[in-house]
């Protein structure tokens, strides 16, 4: 069996190189409690990249929804000490056997829309966390199908309209998407991505579809 990390390594290096972080905050904490154990507040936040009211926001959703629990820590009770739930640990057990099943990966023709969107849409359905930041969800919607409107894009978010279009704009500024118009209707606005993005994406799946072919063979 391979290495989960340097699954996710090569989707973030892929963001990365577009100026976007691929995970978001609530999920890269629960993927670093699960792969590291128990951590404290500062060594979460210190690998996960929010601001600061951001990250305790969401460690106090997490805490609420009972996904992760926190103690005090044996060699300092000042100090919490965070773990993630069993409830929580046994869904990512049972996601990482089904990401090394060849069965999810059959068409090997495009190895990242034969199993991987459905893997993350039912780990986010159980998790009751998204996995992608909102930016770098919208440049896969629209690799996946492009043009996309304002309003398609939008319905497919999880997010509010004015955080929506905040994102919108920045990866507009970036030169990561670009505005067309609607041939069904010119007064409505389209987004296709970039030819420079389009190019990061292509080269980020093949080498997460090779990963896949080398770390499924024989399973």
């Amino acid at each position: 069996m391979g290495s989960a990390d340097e699954s996710r390594a090569i989707v973030e290096i892929g963001a990365a190189k577009l100026g976007l972080r691929a995970l978001a905050c609530e999920y890269q904490i629960l993927r670093q409690l699960y792969e590291h154990g128990p951590q404290s507040p500062k060594s979460l936040a210190g690998n996960n990249g929010s601001s600061p009211a951001t990250f305790q926001k969401y460690l106090r959703n997490l805490c609420e929804r009972q996904m992760i629990a926190w103690t005090s820590d044996p060699a300092d009770q000042r100090r919490r000490l965070y773990s993630l739930s069993p409830g929580a640990r046994q869904v990512f057990d049972e996601q990482l056997r089904e990401a090394y099943d060849p069965k999810n990966y059959e068409d090997e023709s495009e190895p990242q829309t034969s199993g991987s969107h459905l893997m993350v849409r039912r780990l986010e359905g159980r998790l009751k966390t998204r996995i992608f930041t909102t930016e770098f969800q919208i440049v896969m919607w629209l690799y996946d199908e492009s043009p996309r409107t304002t309003g398609q894009l939008l319905e497919m978010s999880d997010v509010s309209p004015g955080a929506f279009y905040k994102c919108l704009g920045r990866l507009h500024d970036l030169g990561l998407i670009h505005v067309t118009a609607d041939n069904g209707d010119r007064r409505r606005k389209c987004y296709c991505l970039s030819e420079k993005a389009h190019k990061v994406l292509v080269k980020t799946i093949a080498q997460w579809g090779d990963w896949t072919r080398r770390h499924t063979q024989g399973s």
